[in-house]
């Protein structure tokens, strides 16, 4: 079935959308329908969950909400959906920030250690599924240098190889090389010599009284393509073949008409059909088994093909490691939610921040683990020698110490940051809010004017509701000294209890951060330059 019979539009009528390219780009917040035949439309709606909302037989209401990231849709094909200017490539590089941090922490008690070249610590169901997900990206979803498929050809195009010296006993008549260890074997081979006949007036016939040897020793240079970085190359190929095969087992284990099961299993077959051919190839069969990862390599760290090769073998070893439980990891890798994993980002950002002011953490809480999954539970710390931690999700309340106190309704903001020491002595909390400001934006008044409405955006792009809920904290926790939003936008507010001045710039922040504010902060280059501004400020001496 081809995408012609397949029509996607916005809800509000109009013409079918067309592609850009080979692809629909969408815009998260539109509100879409798709109408088409009833198996293509079925297939779409097992494909895309809770995004598609069946009005009919053969039409699907869409919203892709936090949704982020590229889609490949039975029978329409690659569709790729942005939030505001936000995209795939941003979805990607949060969750690679995220596996970089979380994978370095020094984490206590049941900790794992990093991931050896070893196809065994895939086995656990969770890391299995997250190396899948990235696979999946890798092989049937990315582009360019993204693609590992388009990777390998590039080795196998032109092979790595060198020049091995072989010694090789061959017939006089037939040598071509003669060195100074043919000459050698030709003088000590004495019982095997041979009459000279027509040759008896050489030299060496002469030499031997009219005999020359059978045979010489004959040293020879041929192209070897056994290299170490062709087994690195043949060895991850296997260990990805390897992870979708398991994959695929897994998901043919769940009985009954699962959504998820299904889908893993056509995709675990389908990337099984692209890696087929690659790992058949003749290249493989004159290469040898790796014993460990030539990680020096310049080849491997320069060559085109290789490095790529390389790359995904260190992501896929990160992905393994993200910290996620199952309902979080299928919201995040599957419905692609790019608002829960701004949350997460931007607490592993700020233990980053926090790395290149203080040093490495003295210690973080274990990842949970267990036969299912692995993850960053509520109230995860992380905690540096000179007693600074920051929490994630710590919950306030009435019941709780005098540190985690909340004197009215129960509260739980993303990220706590404690300071034992200097002006800044105590609790600052972090809220992080995705919210893309509307297309099209109208240039509201200042935030302290005209407060009708809290959903509307501020001029900076924050919202006035997010604000409130600043408030809140501030006043509810009294431990709390300052109180932020975290949002992707490009303007910096704090609000001091100190004067009425609003501070719109990091140099002009008092001493005493006492009061609510919002900075920003993007998965970009300079994206993070304002949040390690303020926690620079925070903890001066």
């Amino acid at each position: 079935m081809t995408a012609e019979l397949l029509q996607l539009r916005k809800r509000a009528g109009g013409a079918p959308l067309e592609r850009c390219g080979d692809a629909f780009v969408l815009e998260a917040e539109e509100h879409l329908v798709l109408e088409g035949p009833k198996a293509e439309i079925d297939e779409i709606a097992k494909t895309l969950g809770s995004i598609a909302e069946r009005f009919r037989d053969d039409l699907l209401a869409l919203e892709f909400g936090n949704a982020v990231g590229v889609f490949n849709l039975p029978g329409l094909g690659r569709v790729e959906v942005h939030s505001g200017k936000w995209g795939p490539d941003h979805f990607r590089q949060m969750l690679s920030d995220l596996s970089i941090v979380a994978s370095a922490l020094p984490f206590r008690g049941t900790a794992t250690a990093a991931l050896p070249f070893d196809r065994s610590v895939l086995a656990e169901t969770d890391v299995l599924y997250h190396a899948f997900v990235y696979l999946r990206y890798a092989i049937l979803e990315g582009e360019g240098d993204d693609n590992l498929l388009r990777s390998y050809l590039f080795v196998m195009q032109e092979p790595h190889q060198i020049l091995v010296r072989q010694d090789r006993s061959v017939p006089t008549e037939l040598a071509t090389r003669v060195g100074p260890r043919s000459l050698l074997s030709l003088v000590c081979r004495g019982h095997q010599l041979a009459p000279a006949g027509f040759a008896r007036k050489l030299p060496i016939a002469r030499a031997l009284r009219g005999y020359v040897a059978r045979r010489v020793d004959e040293e020879i240079i041929r192209r070897s393509y056994d290299t170490a970085e062709n087994r690195f190359a043949k060895a991850f190929l296997d260990q990805v073949t390897w992870v979708v095969a398991q994959m695929q087992q897994k998901a043919e284990s769940i009985s009954g008409a699962d959504r998820f099961a299904e889908r893993v299993r056509q995709e675990c077959k389908e990337i099984t059909r692209q890696l087929r051919p690659l790992r058949a190839d003749a290249l493989w069969e004159q290469v040898g088994s790796m014993v460990t990862v030539p990680i020096s390599s310049q080849v491997l760290q320069y060559r085109r093909g290789y490095r790529e090769i390389l790359r995904h073998f260190s992501l896929l070893r990160l992905a393994a490691r993200i910290p996620l439980d199952r309902d979080l990891s299928e919201k995040l890798l599957e419905a692609k939610d790019i608002a829960t994993l701004y949350e997460l980002w931007c607490f592993f950002t700020m233990v980053e921040a926090m790395r290149g002011q203080l040093g490495s953490p003295s210690e973080s809480d274990a990842v949970a683990c267990d036969a299912t999954q692995k993850s960053v539970q509520h109230g995860y710390r992380v905690a540096w020698a000179s007693g600074v931690a920051l929490t994630y999700n710590a919950a306030f309340s009435r019941s709780a110490g005098p540190k985690r106190r909340s004197f009215s309704v129960a509260l739980r903001p993303d990220i706590a940051l404690e300071l034992p020491r200097g002006p800044n002595e105590g609790l600052h909390l972090f809220d992080a809010k995705f919210k893309m400001d509307p297309i099209g934006e109208v240039q509201s008044a200042e935030p302290d004017e005209s407060w009708e409405d809290p959903d509307a955006p501020t001029r900076a792009g924050f919202k006035r509701g997010d604000l409130y809920k600043m408030h809140t904290y501030r006043d509810a926790i009294p431990e709390a000294r300052s109180v932020w939003i975290l949002y992707p936008g490009s303007e910096t507010r704090f609000f001091s209890m100190e004067g009425p001045t609003v501070v719109q710039k990091m140099e002009d922040l008092p001493t005493h951060l006492d009061g609510v504010g919002a900075v920003p902060l993007r998965p970009e280059a300079g994206g993070t330059a304002e949040l390690r501004s303020l926690l620079g400020s925070m903890i001066r001496p």
